[in-house]
């Protein structure tokens, strides 16, 4: 099984091929698939043959990811779609995921197909690790602790380029909130094996649940710090971010400058989000009121 990072997984004793002649093209491709990657969002992973793109085989090295339409929540693959190219003008120095919505073979609906980073153009593994198990958690425990704890063990095993990464992951963070993106857990940020030691891996899973009503009044998917839990993101409030900021070994100077970069930006990732060949009228209108929404009551009166 072609694993997100270095690990590969063989069985011993293989089953029998499985039956690939019934059932749904969903179906028909998980099982030729095999993926097992964690997450509500139905997965698969992907090749890419020129412009078109397939499930991979049993065995086969993929290039993407590929993220099928939620049977859930209407429109999940345009929104994280929008929110990730938003992010991407929202932090200019930073690395994002490249993403596109499109058809894959045998999948009803388009998808977001995710280049993998855990891959060179080559096809050779890249060992990466989420904080969930850096910080020696179970899958189950990644809504567990807070933000600050993943800038807690960048300080303590990282050498190369820390403060940048830990500024980085701060900003990260930040625009998770100003995004509304509340399901931001601990398995959503990772650490690259590199010759040099460990650096921030690129950010991915970026999202915005706050656009459905029911999952609106959901407070952020780990704690400010420790003691310090909003129930929902109409209740973060600016001395929340200087909480935030502090946990991450930030002064108020580092807090004003990080805002200050957002909104320089923010106007920019409206316009992209508006003018985006992807998503409805309706729901770009959604998220670009989010993201005011969120400004004015969180970010607005930093440094004033």
């Amino acid at each position: 099984m072609d694993c997100p990072g270095a690990v590969s997984v063989v069985d011993p004793k293989p089953a029998t091929t499985p039956d690939l002649t019934h059932g749904s093209g969903e179906e028909i491709a998980a099982l030729a698939n095999r993926a097992s990657i964690s997450g509500v969002q139905p997965k698969l992973f992907a090749v890419q043959e020129g412009k078109k793109f397939r499930p991979a085989q049993r065995g086969e090295p993929s290039t993407h990811i590929a993220k099928l339409p939620s049977p859930e929540l209407e429109h999940l693959v345009e929104l994280e779609y929008l929110t990730t190219s938003a992010a991407r003008v929202l932090l200019p120095a930073d690395q994002i995921v490249e993403v596109e919505v499109t058809p894959v073979e045998k999948i009803q609906g388009n998808c977001l197909l995710v280049r993998r980073f855990d891959r060179t153009d080559r096809g050779e593994k890249i060992h990466f690790e989420e904080f969930n198990q850096l910080l020696g958690r179970p899958a189950e425990a990644k809504y567990e602790g807070s933000y600050g704890e993943m800038a807690e063990f960048m300080r303590a095993h990282q050498t190369e380029q820390r403060e940048i990464d830990i500024d980085r992951l701060f900003r990260r963070v930040l625009v998770c909130i100003l995004l509304g993106n509340n399901d931001a857990h601990s398995k959503n940020f990772a650490l690259l094996y590199t010759e040099q030691g460990f650096r921030l891996g690129p950010f991915y899973d970026i999202v915005a649940p706050s656009v459905y009503p029911r999952l609106r009044r959901t407070g952020l998917a780990l704690k400010i710090t420790p003691g310090t839990s909003p129930h929902s993101m109409s209740d973060l409030g600016p001395e929340h971010l200087s909480l935030l900021a502090k946990s991450f070994g930030l002064n108020n100077a580092g807090l004003q400058l990080a805002v200050s970069d957002l909104k320089r930006q923010i106007g920019g990732a409206q316009e992209v989000i508006r003018e985006s060949q992807v998503g409805s009228t309706h729901l770009k209108k959604q998220l670009i009121e989010l993201m005011g929404k969120r400004w004015n009551g969180t970010f607005a009166s930093i440094g004033k």
